[in-house]
């Protein structure tokens, strides 16, 4: 039973995330990155450090709901095995083929 909980900082999901995304395994750092919210996220970051000439790195860029939901994500994400994280990734690589080989019929 948790009684108290503690906000997390920007700064500490953004360590987890490099701890246990940036330098963690290599699947769960794909299936994290291939999930579509994350990459919707990325998108608008990339977007929005590109409008202003490049400067710092993306995650920058980010508003903290934007850290908040990547840290929740990669909560998930690190709490997977290497084999399921493996899975993920390529259950949607392949759902993007399909999709792909759909557009091209």
């Amino acid at each position: 039973m948790v009684l108290f909980r503690r906000r997390v900082s920007r700064d500490e999901c953004l360590r987890f995330i490099e701890a246990h995304i940036e330098h963690g395994n290599e699947w769960v750092r794909a299936a994290f990155y291939s999930d579509p919210l994350v990459e919707r996220i990325l998108s608008t970051l990339y977007q929005r450090w590109r409008e202003n000439e490049e400067r710092g790195e993306p995650i920058d860029y980010a508003t903290d709901d934007e850290v908040k939901q990547l840290y929740e994500l990669a909560k998930r994400y690190a709490a997977l095995t290497p084999y399921e994280a493996y899975a993920i990734y390529m259950r949607r690589l392949e759902e993007r083929e399909g999709e792909e080989g759909e557009d091209a019929v």
